[in-house]
């Protein structure tokens, strides 16, 4: 630790707001300035972080910023940010007029002091209370936000008769508690340091330059991490939004291997305003890939997402192999309801779900035994209320399933998704993935067609049957549709997104993915409209446009867009995009439609 490191400590209004030049305070020379404290000066072009917390971070700071010379602007106030209701009088001034990209920020040691008289300067329900000011405080900014736990006091909290600690261990459980509900990244150092107690100074709470730079490299990851999340590092491959809007990682893919590629996304708004993503995680999506139902929570509009919780496992050597395709919706009682299928290849196949009566927070196991074993295959696309039938759902049959291996199905709920009904097939045609919706009175389905030549077409492959009931779903009528690649020689359709546009009723949205076969050309998302009275599509415009793949760019694994309305003309895009086997995450992006 750097001299006098104590006495500071105790003395913050004398030495931590000790002045430094360009932050209009004291040039007294006879001051010894923190090197902490020293102004950084921005490269150009590299992303600002932002560190906010008591000593214990101004002891990691030099090491954190050399850590990240080259990649990142390292920032904190010349000052100790002491507690709570310190940061809510001066965060303003601590943010200033730049823009961060990510803010690692600590506060707890102060809050839990014991001063003499014994009292708190924050109990635990004013702790509690200013957490979640600052949290919304700092999630308006838009940086990628990360909270370091407290790390401990010895001595049970008592290090003098003057200097005493309330329970750190309770500090933390509120703070993750509340750091969890809104979507915010934990770096538990606590827990980092913890094994490394031998490198905190005696009978003090401070680290010694060792100490230190263990925390750091704990930071150090942390940021790193969240850096790679909002596409640092990316920009050579990722997606391009053409009218200029940022593309962003809403979920990066994790760390670990075993779950490290994302895909098959789902999002649904909750009525309390949260917004849930569920997707697969695995090592590759497809037979054997591992992959896992995971979902992730933002109650920030979807400017962070917790991290990703996994369902249920599957992989090699488990009951399944693999889950594919997902479905999600909101049921008539506020739940979140999800379906997920697994599977063993061609050999054996289940639908499992699951329902959330707390925006997501816990999940509960629901009823599909009669969805299967090999009663069904996938499900895919939207769960929603339909006049008379209860919950509906939909998926399509896979080789493995009887009576029927091909073609879509249909099944209900009349219990909010707990328990499911037997599938009754609706369309015999050779596709998969429905996504279907409810407008002006009818069900209209989206289905992509297989590979199989269909109704005197040499090929359909991608391509999109539509199917519309008039009768609540017990009869339908499906076509093979004009929806198709731009040119069906040089790309395939993918899975489509359809919504109707809540500013004109009867007007359908559609997403189509065209995935480039070759090289050198680009992968696009493309936006056409429809009426639902009379189902002629137009194609309008690209939404989203892929780099061709090669050598130098092995992310060519993308697509199932996914829409989410936020207000007016404007919707968010979910979709997944990275390697075939390997790393690959959620990305969002905003466009006007």
């Amino acid at each position: 630790m750097y001299p006098g490191f104590f006495v500071r400590f105790l003395l913050p209004v004398f030495v931590f707001g000790a002045a430094l030049p360009g932050f209009g305070q004291s040039t007294n020379p006879k001051e010894r300035v923190e090197p902490s404290f020293v102004p950084v000066e921005d490269i150009a072009g590299l992303p600002r972080v932002l560190l906010l917390g008591d000593s214990i971070s101004i002891g990691y700071t030099l090491p954190v910023r050399e850590a990240l010379k080259g990649k990142a602007n390292v920032h904190r106030p010349p000052t100790n940010c002491s507690s709570t209701g310190n940061a809510l009088n001066h965060l303003e001034s601590w943010l200033g007029k730049g823009k961060w990209d990510v803010v690692h920020f600590n506060f707890g040691l102060h809050d839990a002091k014991l001063p003499p008289e014994g009292v708190r300067h924050a109990p635990p329900a004013v702790y509690e209370k200013n957490l979640r000011e600052l949290v919304k405080r700092l999630h308006a900014t838009g940086a990628t936000l990360i909270w370091a736990t407290t790390t401990p006091v010895p001595n049970g909290g008592i290090i003098s008769p003057t200097r005493r600690f309330g329970s750190i261990d309770e500090y933390n459980a509120i703070a993750r508690k509340v750091m969890e509900e809104s979507g915010v990244a934990i770096d538990d150092l606590n827990a980092v340091i913890t094994p490394h107690l031998a490198t905190r100074l005696p009978n003090d709470v401070h680290y010694s330059s060792e100490g230190s730079a263990i925390l750091a490299k704990a930071v150090v990851a942390s940021v790193e991490a969240a850096l790679a999340g909002r596409g640092a590092g990316t920009a050579a491959w990722k997606a391009r939004n053409p009218s200029g809007e940022l593309v962003r990682m809403a979920v990066p893919a994790p760390a670990d291997p075993r779950y490290a590629h994302l895909s098959w996304n789902k999002v649904v708004r909750t009525p309390g305003g949260t917004i849930i993503l569920a997707c697969v995680a695995g090592t590759f999506h497809g037979n054997h890939g591992g992959g896992c139902p995971a979902v992730a929570r933002s109650s920030d509009g979807g400017a962070t997402f917790s991290d990703l919780r996994i369902l249920r496992e599957f992989g090699p050597g488990l009951d399944y192999t693999c889950c594919g395709n997902l479905a999600l919706g909101i049921a008539e009682d506020g739940a979140i309801v999800l379906l997920a299928m697994a599977y063993t290849g061609d050999e054996a196949n289940q639908i499992f779900g699951w329902r959330s009566e707390d925006e997501g927070l816990t999940w509960t196991p629901t009823d599909t035994g009669k969805l299967g074993p090999n009663r069904t295959g996938s499900v895919f696309g939207n769960v929603f209320p339909l006049k008379g039938e209860g919950l509906v759902v939909f998926g399509h049959y896979r080789v493995g399933s009887a009576p029927h291996a091909e073609g879509i199905w249909m099944a209900a709920s009349k219990d909010h998704g707990r328990t499911w009904s037997e599938a009754r097939r609706i369309a015999g045609v050779p596709a998969v993935e429905p996504v279907v919706i409810a407008s002006q009175g009818k069900l209209i389905g989206f289905f992509r067609s297989t590979k199989k030549a269909v109704f005197d077409e040499p090929s359909a492959e991608g391509r999109q049957f539509v199917g519309v009931s008039i009768d609540q779903g017990q009869t339908w009528e499906t076509t093979l549709s004009g929806l198709d690649a731009e040119n069906p020689a040089t790309a395939r359709l993918a899975a489509p997104c359809a919504v109707e546009n809540p500013g004109h009723p009867g007007e359908l949205l559609v997403l189509t993915t065209e995935r480039a076969r070759g090289t050198g050309r680009n992968s696009r998302i493309w936006l056409w409209r429809g009426q639902a009275d009379h189902l002629e599509w137009k194609r309008e415009r690209v939404l989203l446009e892929f780099p061709p793949g090669g050598p130098d760019n092995p992310n060519t694994d993308l697509g199932y867009p996914w829409l989410l309305h936020e207000g007016g003309n404007r919707w968010s895009v979910y979709f997944y995009h990275g390697q075939s086997k390997g790393a690959s995450a959620i990305w969002v992006t905003e466009v006007a439609l």
